[in-house]
């Protein structure tokens, strides 16, 4: 938490998104009702999975596991928009929090950056912010392995539109001490993927070994699951 955050949220306490508690953007109790993910691939629903991932979906994403906390819906969806567009951004240490429980593998951690436009709009970056405190619960490296090179906004949009927009949109900034390391990819929400995907191919394209995923919230697939 940021130095200011903490003495404003002394002065003016947040109210909880779910039960509206004052003391945290999200409570203790409301946290409890997240409800967890089941066990089906990430990508394209599949129930043949071993760590939310089917055979066919490591082939095709690079992924080789991807661990989420929680469905994408109801406090979730309110947690995280307050924490990225109504000024408690707070909630995303509480969000790292939560991501921090799962039984995350061994490897350097790092994140899917938001577009820089994004950025400049809302002061931080949330994936960054989010993936800085994994590090230190988890008491794993960070390192920051990929650029953003569009500022094409994901949410909205269709699953083709999705996959079409992370196209060239990111760049490995580390390349020497990439070959044979297991890498570990935060982000806040799965959706279709397709952000994830074109990180991970880009990643063993120079040299990682093993590519994870690791999320706070997932949407489930739509109609279209062979899209990614």
């Amino acid at each position: 938490m940021l130095f200011i955050e903490h003495i404003l949220s002394l002065i003016a306490p947040h109210m909880c998104v779910g039960c509206q508690k004052e003391g945290a953007v999200i409570c203790k109790d409301c946290i409890q009702k997240l409800p967890s993910p089941p066990l089906v691939c990430i990508f394209c629903g599949s129930n043949n999975v071993h760590q939310n991932l089917c055979a066919a979906c490591v082939v095709k994403t690079g992924m080789d596991s991807v661990l989420v906390f929680t469905m994408y819906e109801g406090l979730a969806q309110k947690l995280l928009r307050a924490s990225k567009f109504e000024r408690a951004s707070v909630g995303l240490t509480q969000i790292a929090e939560m991501v921090a429980t799962l039984p995350a593998p061994e490897g350097v951690i790092t994140y899917l950056p938001t577009a820089n436009q994004r950025v400049r709009q809302r002061g931080h970056d949330h994936a960054r912010r989010i993936a800085r405190d994994v590090s230190r619960l988890k008491r794993k490296p960070i390192l920051s392995l990929i650029l953003r090179t569009n500022n094409e906004r994901q949410a909205g949009a269709s699953a083709l539109t999705r996959t079409m927009h992370m196209q060239n949109a990111f760049r490995i900034t580390e390349t020497k001490n990439l070959k044979d390391q297991h890498v570990i990819v935060i982000d806040d929400v799965i959706t279709t993927g397709a952000s994830m995907t074109a990180a991970a191919k880009l990643l063993k394209q120079v040299g990682a070994a093993k590519v994870h995923g690791m999320a706070f919230a997932w949407t489930p697939p739509k109609k279209d699951p062979e899209i990614h």
